[in-house]
């Protein structure tokens, strides 16, 4: 880091038109008080990403699976955008999300599609359509009791709808649900 640090202030100090490009969430931006120098540079020419519209967010859905040669049906993309749209850190929940699915999806070799969201915890079964809930039961049906128990849980909090809930990923690609409070607890238990 000294050495970028160094680099940015000889070149502004000699006029050279040398660019770094760092990304970082805005929640680390506090730990950057620890590199002498990088809080002024931030500070110098920082952008913040806006919240992204509803046709921003499917751009950012659908071309990455276009260029990567990947399948995925408006129906899920139409899902996400719906799901995330309110949401807070939109971009990571999403990039996970769509990383879960793509797996679920034999490593994208299927179209993306409703299945794989709700076999990651992202939809109800119920949500499925009628001709799909099969597949997912039979899916299901094989699943550990402990993964069933995971799903059951997700289930019980959506059904409380007034409670935030932040995602996280769990062992077994399921993304689950954990209130603020136990979001906290989990991130001071991994810190100690």
């Amino acid at each position: 880091m000294n050495l970028v640090l160094e680099t940015a202030r000889i070149a502004i100090k000699k006029n050279i038109p040398v660019y770094v490009v760092c990304t970082m969430r805005s929640d680390y931006i506090g730990q950057c008080a620890a590199f002498r120098g990088l809080p002024e540079y931030i500070g110098f020419s920082q952008f913040f990403v806006p919240r992204l519209k509803r046709k921003d967010l499917k751009q950012v859905i659908e071309e990455p699976a276009i260029l990567s040669g990947n399948r995925i049906s408006q129906r899920l993309i139409e899902r996400l955008v719906y799901d995330i749209a309110e949401g807070v850190d939109q971009l990571p929940i999403l990039q996970h999300a769509l990383s879960q699915i793509w797996l679920m999806a034999d490593h994208g070799r299927q179209e993306m599609d409703l299945i794989h969201y709700a076999m990651v915890g992202g939809m109800p079964a119920d949500d499925l359509p009628d001709n799909e809930l099969p597949q997912f039961n039979t899916w299901f049906d094989r699943l550990p009791a402990k993964r069933k128990n995971i799903f059951r849980r997700l289930d019980y909090i959506r059904s409380l709808k007034f409670m935030p809930v932040f995602y996280m990923k769990m062992p077994g690609s399921i993304i689950m649900p954990v209130t603020l409070e136990e979001s906290l607890h989990n991130r001071m238990r991994n810190e100690s």
